[in-house]
């Protein structure tokens, strides 16, 4: 692990000499888990309300505006990491929130699909420079000893929105309208701008201030790439098949996965914190894997709805593990003026999972939807084998002290 040229307990968005907060829920980290709560509100609330938003048009439309945020996020996002090591990571934040608001302001001009287009590519820049600079700034406002537990607790404040947002959403919109439920989504992201300007971050990363620069990867995110990928191909192939294949197996619904999925992970991400700092990420991030490998399985070939209910949550408990191991082991590894890119790196692992059914639809016209489980959870078997390699012939892990 490579420190900031100031000494490893200094906080790259810190003025020189000044020592990071002693504890975890400092007033910076409670600000940004309030203002990330708001984020994903808006996020998940959007995940159902656009489709039915556009159910006028055909399945190649909505397919085309709603996958023009995919493809965005995927171009844009190791740029836009970039620009937060060299700008600043407030500055990335402030400036996500204010697009994010802008953009979903735009959506109530009515459901014209050539009009929404030109908005979700702005939505989809905004969302990946806060959400880069989000999760960076909550890794460095704490104590380095606290780290894996405040991603973590990330996990927990976005997961946790998955419980409701989409419902009272949608109940919402059936209630007082779509557009109305879009400025109302436009609000909630201005509060949470409103929350992160009140956030203390003097400084920026030392290093040139570059807003132009060719994109590229973290090579200390290089390996958590790998292994978060082992967990978003399975994320990808439940997005786009799941449906179809409790059909083909005729089981009672989604729901049965979702629900143990949603509290599984939101309950599992308030110990994963801790586990890694005990064991560490490499072990933890290898065993969630294979964990999370065999619970892929448990769906691919189910017995009942109760592989549905077994699957879920043995999902949501391995996904949790492989967020914060995988995302613990890039920032440790980064330096202070090139962590928001190792974040941005991992994530890219997201946008290359929820791609990954384009290749995986051909497995399923020629084996059924069970082809796309299996062939993803052998993606998570190797993805294990291959982060725990590397991870130990890489330098040791430090060993925080628990308090």
């Amino acid at each position: 692990m490579t420190s900031s040229p100031s000494g490893p307990n200094t906080s790259p968005e810190s003025a020189p000499g000044e020592i990071p907060p002693s504890r975890l829920f400092n007033r910076n980290f409670v600000l940004l888990l309030i203002s990330g709560h708001l984020m994903f509100i808006t996020y998940y609330g959007m995940f159902v309300l656009l489709p039915e938003y556009l159910d006028d048009y055909s399945g190649t439309v909505v397919g085309l505006v709603v996958g023009t945020f995919g493809v965005t996020a995927f171009v844009s996002r190791l740029w836009l990491g970039s620009i937060a090591d060299s700008v600043g990571r407030r500055w990335l934040l402030y400036g996500g929130f204010a697009l994010m608001a802008v953009a979903l302001l735009g959506y109530a001009q009515g459901p014209f699909a050539a009009g929404i287009v030109p908005v979700r590519v702005l939505h989809a820049l905004g969302w990946v420079s806060l959400s880069i600079s989000w999760l960076a700034l909550a890794t460095e406002v704490v104590p380095t000893s606290r780290r894996a537990e405040a991603i973590a607790l990330t996990l927990f404040i976005s997961e946790g929105a998955t419980l409701y947002a989409p419902f009272l959403v949608l109940w919402c919109a059936d209630a007082i309208g779509a557009q109305v439920v879009f400025v109302g989504l436009s609000a909630v992201t201005a509060i949470a701008l409103l929350v992160v300007l009140r956030l203390s971050l003097p400084g920026r990363p030392r290093g040139p201030m570059r807003f132009w620069q060719r994109p590229r990867i973290s090579r200390p995110a290089i390996l958590p790439l790998i292994g978060f990928l082992g967990a978003t191909a399975t994320y990808g192939a439940l997005s786009a098949f799941l449906v179809p294949h409790i059909e083909d197996h005729n089981l009672s619904g989604p729901q049965l996965f979702f629900t143990p999925y949603g509290l599984a992970v939101v309950g599992a991400s308030l110990i994963t914190g801790r586990l890694t700092a005990m064991a560490g990420y490499r072990n933890l991030g290898s065993i969630s894997l294979v964990f999370l490998a065999l619970a892929t399985l448990v769906i691919a070939f189910p017995v009942g709805n109760a592989s549905l209910i077994v699957g879920g949550a043995g999902f949501g408990f391995a996904f949790a593990g492989v967020y914060t191991a995988m995302l613990t082991a890039a920032t440790r590894g980064a330096d202070a003026t090139d962590r928001a890119l190792a974040v941005a790196t991992v994530q890219l692992g997201f946008d290359l999972g929820t791609a990954l059914p384009l290749a995986l639809g051909v497995l399923t016209d020629l084996g059924g939807t069970s082809s796309a489980f299996v062939a993803t959870a052998i993606l998570g078997f190797l993805a294990a084998g291959i982060f725990y390699q590397g991870a130990r012939n890489a330098a040791p892990e430090p060993q925080p002290a628990l308090g």
